[in-house]
């Protein structure tokens, strides 16, 4: 087996990041998502101030496909947002753990919640373009695939929400907490920006 390039950095800059790729860049470039996988992508989450990390599956930004596998422990904080450039549908499956996905409207009450995830009766949503929405990891850990329209463009990929706290605000674990109680028709909008 040839190491790619990504795989040599990797070894460069991280044993156990290196360790984790071993398996996805095996022989046919064929990339295998399984317990080890899980496992060290959790222990990046744990490690991290976000409490979360992902691995990209794509090859670059320009790809007209995104595919990235996320991991999540309870805890992180993922902004209420949108996409807002008119093309970037999402698709959540999660594969291990329980997450409660909130949908809102633009004025910050919620629509929608849905509880994802093997043990759930719903494993995987798609959203529409301009939904607004925000996800909170309510078992330990939990793993999710998202896929979504590229190309990745950064200057318009997200939209958060003027009317909750940014990540690394003061306010944003008080905020999850809020997310994890939260119930249809709850406005979650009070006491923040303004």
């Amino acid at each position: 087996m040839a190491l790619t390039p990504c795989l040599v950095t990797a070894v460069i800059m991280d044993v156990d990041l290196a360790a984790r790729l071993a398996y996805l860049f095996q022989e046919n470039d064929m990339r295998i998502l399984n317990d080890q996988f899980r496992d060290a992508l959790y222990r990046q989450a744990d490690a991290s101030p976000r409490l979360r990390a992902h691995e990209r599956l794509h090859e670059k930004s320009q790809d007209p496909v995104q595919r990235i596998v996320v991991g999540l422990r309870r805890g992180t904080y993922i902004p209420p947002h949108k996409h807002p450039a008119g093309q970037d549908w999402e698709l959540f499956q999660v594969v291990d753990g329980d997450i409660k996905l909130l949908i809102f409207n633009d004025e910050g009450m919620v629509k929608q919640t849905l509880r994802l995830g093997p043990d759930n009766d719903t494993f995987a949503v798609q959203m529409p373009p301009n939904t607004v929405h925000s996800m909170v990891c309510m078992s330990d850990h939990a793993l999710f695939i998202e896929v979504k329209q590229g190309p990745y463009r950064e200057e318009d990929a997200k939209l958060v929400m003027r009317w909750a706290p940014n990540e690394g605000d003061e306010q944003a674990a008080d905020y999850v907490k809020r997310l994890e109680e939260a119930a249809t028709g709850n406005a979650l909008n009070a006491a923040l920006k303004p």
